[in-house]
């Protein structure tokens, strides 16, 4: 399997006057993730965001997972890879005490996840 794209608006958003030379656009979709993560992350096409390319992406939701997730694309392999915050010491996360660990291969608890990503691109 592989995660599933929902774009949440009818049309993409043309940025005017992009600073990187091209006609780019906004772009909401929705992203759920399956039971098997793949290694480096999951595969990231733009046509599934109704774009040519990926400049970029960033999380501005997440739905209600039991673990909390956080995702960033990697535009050199053009993948989604996906970390969870660890914790150490008294359980309590704080900035001292907790980093980000990328989820093991084929980690079950991705399952249904599904955040909301704004993806530019051209």
């Amino acid at each position: 399997m592989a995660l599933t794209v929902a774009l949440q608006q009818l049309q993409k958003l043309q940025i005017q006057g992009s600073p990187f030379g091209s006609t780019d656009y906004i772009q909401a979709a929705q992203v759920t993730y399956d039971n098997s993560y793949p290694n480096g992350g999951y595969p990231i096409t733009p046509s599934a965001f109704n774009l040519q390319g990926i400049l970029g992406m960033t999380q501005i939701g997440t739905s209600a997972a039991a673990t909390p997730t956080l995702a960033l694309y990697d535009r050199t392999n053009s993948t989604l890879r996906v970390y969870i915050a660890t914790v150490t010491g008294t359980g309590q996360l704080s900035a001292t005490q907790s980093t980000f660990a990328e989820v093991s291969v084929g980690a079950a608890f991705l399952n249904g996840v599904s955040p909301t990503f704004l993806v530019i691109g051209f």
